[in-house]
């Protein structure tokens, strides 16, 4: 091979590595922000919201300041008013969740109740209910009476 042609494949070489590594370092990134603002942890969304709303505005740190103090404040009374309706979401959640056992087969409900296992102790929370055990509701459960005639268990 000649010098020319390895030179040409180390830079190509260099640009898709850095294009890997690039893409691998934002979506960790991303993810732990991710799992931080699913977590419930206000600062990481006040900041974010913040860092977004004023990006291109040239607000300066008091202003930022107040503007983060809004935010924290907001969502301090999200909070109270997730809390108020908490009872009414886990109801809808549990029928949400029971409409959907219906129409799966009983390997398809077993991996869906696993999936909701491993989202739970990877993010710390159940989707379905925030306040629940990580254990889903048993697989029999459903919001119909008998199995779901279009796809029977196997």
């Amino acid at each position: 091979m000649s010098p020319h042609w390895k030179a040409v494949l180390g830079v190509i070489f260099v640009f898709f590595f850095g294009c890997a590594s690039g893409w691998l370092g934002s979506s960790m990134l991303h993810y732990r922000q991710t799992a931080q603002i699913l977590r419930g942890n206000p600062d990481v969304l006040a900041d974010l919201l913040e860092r977004r709303m004023t990006r291109n505005l040239g607000v300066d740190e008091t202003q930022k300041a107040q503007i983060r103090d809004f935010l924290m404040e907001n969502l301090r009374q999200r909070r109270q008013l997730q809390t108020q309706i908490q009872p009414q979401i886990q109801v809808l959640n549990q029928r949400t969740l029971k409409e959907i056992n219906a129409v799966l087969r009983a390997d398809q409900v077993e991996q869906l109740h696993q999936n909701l296992v491993e989202f739970r102790q990877r993010f710390g929370k159940n989707p379905f209910n925030p306040n629940a055990d990580s254990q889903p509701p048993p697989v029999g459960t459903s919001s119909r009476a008998g199995a779901n005639p279009a796809n029977p268990a196997p």
